[in-house]
């Protein structure tokens, strides 16, 4: 937990007050950052993993943990997500 955090009930005024001077300054400060439209495992499959020691079979490569095969893009080095 945050020590000295105001960020509560007992300093709601405050909160939305520093809200609104950001939203004035910076309409946009608190839209996501990222469109929702494409996940970000397809965004980060296109350019293809690169593991190093867990040989792609754990959760951390981003084609296994999508489902998919490592291909042409991936620089993963002693692969054994080849497929067949």
């Amino acid at each position: 937990m945050c020590q000295g955090c105001r960020n509560t009930c007992d300093h709601k005024y405050k909160v939305i007050d520093a809200r609104e001077n950001v939203l004035q300054r910076k309409p946009e400060a608190f839209f996501p950052k990222r469109p929702y439209s494409k996940p970000l495992s397809n965004i980060q499959n296109r350019s293809g993993c690169r593991c190093r020691k867990t040989r792609c079979l754990k959760k951390y490569c981003v084609c296994y943990n999508s489902g998919k095969t490592c291909g042409e893009g991936c620089t993963c080095i002693g692969c054994e997500n080849k497929g067949v």
